[in-house]
């Protein structure tokens, strides 16, 4: 009987306050489900889901929880992708991959937004204004490669 392996989880430190305020979700045992059900999304379209469940049942979505969202896309993406961690390196945003090596690096640069530099097994994002967006491109660039 083969059994597929699990995907490396990704290990992920973003500049975000992500978390379920007890002012969002007043009952605790409510927010530790919120946080467990977080945990086991596994598409994004999950996500998707489960941020309209939420503003359904309790309301307009705080900020701290739209980015709790966020980085559940990112470590969904970040997985298809090949990516097991983000972090912050000074000023930029760190992507590590072993795959990277095998990539072509020139064509993945000009996949990429200026500004963007890609190490042997590292992809370097400045921490600007659109970190963001940018994160989520190299993601699906790197996804389909």
């Amino acid at each position: 009987l083969a059994v597929d392996p699990l995907p490396p989880s990704v290990q992920m430190d973003l500049p975000l306050e992500a978390y379920v305020p007890a002012t969002y979700i007043p009952d605790e045992w409510l927010r530790l489900q919120m946080y467990r059900r977080l945990a086991g999304v596994s598409d994004l379209a999950e996500v998707d889901a489960l941020r309209q469940e939420l503003e359904d049942r309790f309301g307009p979505v705080p900020e701290a929880v739209e980015n709790l969202l966020y980085v559940v896309r990112v470590k969904i993406m970040a997985q298809a992708a090949g990516v097991t961690r983000i972090g912050r390196d000074g000023h930029l945003l760190s992507l590590y991959s072993e795959s990277l090596e095998e990539v072509d690096r020139r064509a993945l640069a000009q996949a990429l937004d200026e500004g963007i530099r890609i190490g042997r097994r590292n992809v370097y994002i400045p921490l600007d204004t659109h970190w963001r967006q940018r994160l989520e491109k190299v993601l699906e660039v790197l996804a389909r490669r």
